[in-house]
């Protein structure tokens, strides 16, 4: 073999060795690109986590929040009701006479019992979404709430009704929770929580589904009236006295 023709050899050796060089890089380079727009994309995910970890931990807190607001209420409206009752003995006490109730009274209180199961709604229309009495927290974990009543949601407007013949016994304006109505119904009370354009004041009898109020509507247009129905100072659940 001559000269030239391995010089020939040579070039042909060094074009591929050439060419593999270039495959290899543009393989490598393709790779790099790869890994880089993974990177990117891990620390978009990352960014992400930490922000939907960041809103689940407000929220949590929120939801926190609402809670002792929520147990705030029911305290102040448990520790007006009780007092009532005590006024109500204390006067009798004063009087030199037992704490007993009109014939009306008596009649009333004798019809509501009856009416366990049948008694009209507070409102027109709505769905309940809060239970009585002790249970998990839908959401948190580990969290138990205890209601006195059941929340029933609705919409904008709607009118809150007595669900019985009774006396107006107190109106009471509560801080973030606007107004609250407890009627008397003999032996019983029913308790009507965030109203607004409240139309009856303490003294008023008052007859069954006569408007008492106006759900309030929040800035999200969120529209929920907290009902209880009480024994004495025993609660009862509202639910087992609502009809079906």
């Amino acid at each position: 073999m001559d000269l030239v023709e391995k010089l020939k050899i040579e070039q042909e050796n060094l074009k591929r060795e050439n060419k593999n060089l270039l495959s290899s890089k543009t393989k490598n380079e393709r790779l790099l690109v790869e890994r880089k727009r993974e990177l990117k994309v891990l620390d978009s995910d990352k960014e992400q986590n930490l922000t939907l970890i960041k809103d689940l931990k407000n929220q949590e807190a929120e939801l926190k929040r609402d809670i002792q607001k929520r147990e705030r209420i029911q305290e102040e409206i448990e520790r007006e009701i009780k007092r009532i009752i005590d006024e109500e003995a204390a006067k009798a006490r004063s009087m030199k006479k037992s704490v007993t109730m009109t014939a009306e009274e008596k009649l009333i209180s004798v019809d509501f019992s009856k009416n366990i199961g049948k008694l009209p709604w507070p409102l027109d229309m709505g769905v309940i979404t809060g239970k009585y009495g002790e249970h998990n927290h839908p959401v948190l974990k580990g969290i138990k709430v205890r209601s006195n009543g059941i929340d029933i949601n609705t919409v904008e407007g709607t009118k809150v009704r007595s669900v019985f013949d009774g006396e107006v016994t107190k109106v009471i304006a509560i801080l973030g929770a606007n107004y609250t109505v407890i009627v008397r119904h003999g032996d019983y009370r029913t308790v009507y929580q965030n109203l607004v354009d409240v139309r009856v004041k303490a003294g008023d009898k008052i007859k069954t589904k006569e408007v008492i109020g106006i759900v309030f509507t929040d800035k999200d247009n969120f529209s929920r009236l907290h009902f209880e129905v009480w024994k004495e100072k025993d609660t009862l659940n509202p639910e087992l006295w609502l009809s079906k």
